[in-house]
């Protein structure tokens, strides 16, 4: 020991520690903290521990202190019982659900819970969810155990339903590429001019229903010395640009609608984004004219002569068929009856004028001379109520798979853009003929007369009733009064830059300034103005502005998406069985919903993502079969989504996550019957992101592919057959390595 050591401050506390040990302790004290321990070791299930939820956590990632190299989602959380309180038996309290029914949702990891059914029997655990037992408890009387719980149970979102990627949006993204000239060569050389529709009497049809242009006898003597090479990349160019003799003039895919560089070869330019979102039934179109150069459509051919051939557009002559949508009589009058309400809809809201409100421009809070303008737009044009074509190009260089009864191509499908992108106006147009129209009241003398009847009739109301209408009261020179409000949100802006759960490092936190958000409300007289504008979309160049211009370049009334077009072997029924199928799902199979699900007999949390492909309708070729030119298959119309998967490249995750589809058809009362590894699709990202930015949701973070269960020609509804649904839930959990625990029952 040094010298002097025992003056130090390090020396007093040492001693000042140890005479404190060898007091005489409290027994009473130290059993409360026995049972305290022991308290804390009872409320923590096996190889689990209780978080608090803190701002700023990841609430889609489990905590590091838990987490798995194996497994992301998994239920980590205890909900603490009162020792002495009530079994849960099984009820009918339900908690919050999305729209398959599934009992079992939570918007978050931290929203599923293990519970102990007696409190006091450690061996008896089951899975629930906040909201559930948030009302259990409730009934129980049982709060005060649970508080943190039953205040996060709160704060849980309800479930929404997530539209897919807006079409609109991937219309303009492919339209961009095309102006940004990703264009192949082919296509953007000797494109032609676009064709007026006055000169379209000079137009012939030819031999396979098409289209040709005219040509002088100047031209003749162009072309005879042009090459062979460039003959046939005029050949491309105008070839997706055949179309049926009996398309009008004003049918949106008529050749005067595509301003250069369409139309564009299609698989030979870049590829349109796929179409993900559901189309009403009532919209899907009436009929399909069927682009199929090598004549895939007659699946008795086997096409020998195409492997190792030639599969690009360029190489073929074009051949059209025409299709039309076949549906059973019951699913016919349902879109008759939904197309008669959407049009009665739509005639209501076209004769409905939405008014924009222009406040005075004054920022400071008081009474104000200036009264505000309501500007009522013109009548919205008419949305389709019924697409009466589209169009369709398939092509062996994109085969997806084949089989024992069908062969899948991916194709493209062309419909009319006005289906999904609204047209807008221009604010500036707006605003100019805003001035315009204030100017001609005033110079009428209309403005003024306005303003004069309003102070009369506030100048009537203030002599009969002392009280005004309004909540302040205004001198007669004063038409209405601005309130100005500042919204500090947040009060305070903390941000933890670590995981709080973690046990090495402590939270750090970022302060930031609030962000202030003014509000400027108006009340008083608003006067009416009819501006002179039209609305605007660059498939219709008239209708574009100078100011739009050069964002709004003309491009096609028409929009190509990638879809997957399945056809039939000979004379095999299955194929139109599963379009039947398809239209008996109910509308949850095609749904994205917000949060997770827990779908028995798996223990894990899943997302809640559509369990089958949107479907595009089922057509049927109107020529009917012929021994010279063969079957001629229909056609099913599905989303594509991507390609088989591989069990051995999945994660647990994802094989919960396939798994999960499978036990979620066999929940809404259907069995696949053909069940397989190759009737699971996966694809990068989700269809409810937009793939050309990254998002910073971390419920997509932590998902790098989705998945979706397809082929559908013997799945029948479950009715009694309990054995065979079992059965087939053994041959899922065997295929994706489900494991049951006893003792782990949920409720």
């Amino acid at each position: 020991m040094k010298r002097g050591f025992l003056n130090t401050d390090k020396a007093k506390r040492k001693l000042e520690a140890t005479e404190d040990s060898n007091l005489p302790q409290d027994d009473s004290n130290r059993k409360d903290k026995g049972k305290e321990k022991e308290k804390e070791k009872a409320e923590l299930p096996p190889g689990g521990r209780i978080f608090r939820v803190a701002d700023g956590l990841d609430l889609h990632s489990v905590p590091p202190s838990v987490k798995s190299k194996e497994q992301k989602r998994f239920i980590f959380l205890y909900w603490p019982r009162d020792p002495k309180g009530k079994i849960i038996k099984p009820s009918e309290i339900h908690g919050k659900e999305a729209g398959n029914g599934v009992q079992f949702w939570g918007a978050t990891l931290y929203d599923f819970y293990f519970v102990r059914r007696m409190p006091d029997n450690d061996h008896f655990l089951t899975i629930s969810t906040g909201s559930k037992l948030t009302k259990v408890m409730k009934e129980f009387g049982e709060l005060d155990h649970a508080a943190d719980q039953i205040s996060l149970a709160a704060r849980e979102p309800e479930p929404v339903e997530i539209l897919a990627w807006d079409p609109a949006q991937a219309i303009t993204a492919h339209e961009r590429r095309i102006f940004a000239r990703f264009c192949t060569p082919k296509q953007t050389a000797n494109i032609p001019e676009p064709i007026e529709q006055a000169d379209m009497q000079g137009i012939d049809s030819d031999a396979t229903g098409g289209t040709k242009n005219p040509v002088s006898d100047s031209e003749d003597s162009v072309q005879e010395g042009k090459s062979e090479s460039v003959n046939s990349a005029d050949e491309a160019s105008t070839q997706s640009k055949q179309i049926p003799s009996d398309v009008s003039v004003e049918s949106p895919f008529h050749p005067s609608h595509y301003p250069p560089p369409w139309p564009l070869v299609p698989f030979e330019n870049p590829s349109p984004y796929p179409l993900q979102r559901r189309i009403p039934i009532h919209l899907l179109p009436k009929k399909l004219y069927v682009h199929d150069p090598w004549k895939l459509a007659n699946t008795a051919w086997h096409h020998h002569d195409l492997e190792g051939g030639d599969k690009s557009w360029s190489s073929k002559s074009d051949h059209v068929r025409t299709y039309t949508l076949s549906l059973p009589c019951r699913s016919q009058e349902m879109v008759e009856d939904t197309a008669r309400m959407a049009a009665i809809a739509e005639g209501i809201l076209v004769e409905t004028r939405e008014g924009v409100i222009i406040p005075p421009q004054q920022e400071t809070e008081g009474p104000t001379e200036q009264p505000a303008i309501r500007a009522f737009l013109p009548k919205r044009p008419r949305k389709p109520t019924e697409v009466p074509e589209a169009h369709l190009y398939i092509s062996p260089a994109a085969q997806l798979g084949n089989g024992n009864h069908s062969v899948v191509y991916e194709a493209e499908l062309e419909l009319p853009r006005d289906l999904f992108c609204e047209r807008t106006y221009c604010r500036t147009c707006l605003d100019e003929q805003i001035d315009v129209e204030v100017n001609r009241l005033k110079e009428s003398g209309e403005w003024d007369r306005l303003l004069n009847e309003h102070a009369t009739k506030k100048a009537d109301l203030s002599a009969h009733d002392s009280s005004s209408s309004s909540s302040v009261q205004l001198p007669p020179r004063h038409v209405g009064f601005v309130s100005v409000k500042d919204e500090r949100q947040p009060l305070e802006t903390v941000s933890l830059t670590t995981n709080p759960a973690a046990e090495d490092d402590g939270p750090n936190h970022l302060l930031s300034d609030p962000v202030i958000n003014r509000s400027i409300t108006y009340e008083g007289l608003a006067i009416p103005v009819y501006p002179n504008i039209q609305w605007q979309t660059p498939s219709l160049p008239d209708t574009i502005c100078k100011h739009q211009a050069e964002k709004m370049k003309p491009v096609p009334q028409t929009a190509r998406f990638r879809v997957a077009a399945k056809l039939s072997l000979p004379y095999d029924p299955h194929l139109e069985r599963e379009a039947h199928n398809y239209l008996e799902f109910p509308g949850h199979f095609f749904e994205h919903w917000s949060g997770y699900n827990v779908v028995p007999p798996i223990h894990d949390p899943t997302p809640v993502g559509a369990v089958v492909p949107q479907f595009f309708g089922y057509y049927e070729p109107e020529e009917p079969s012929t021994m010279k030119d063969g079957f001629l298959s229909p056609i099913l119309l599905v989303e594509h989504c991507g390609r088989p998967i591989s069990i051995q490249e999945l994660s647990i995750d994802d094989r919960h996550e396939c798994a999960a589809l499978l036990f979620r058809f066999h929940y809404a009362g259907w069995l696949h019957e053909s069940f397989a590894e190759r009737n699971i699709l996966m694809q990068k990202g989700h269809p409810t992101c937009s793939p050309l930015e990254e998002t910073d949701d971390p419920y997509y973070r932590h998902r790098e592919h989705s998945f979706r269960l397809i082929d559908f020609g013997r799945s029948v509804k479950r009715g009694g057959k309990v054995g065979a649904s079992a059965v087939e839930e053994m041959n899922g959990k065997k295929l994706f390595g489900i494991m049951e625990f006893a003792g782990m029952p949920e409720f």
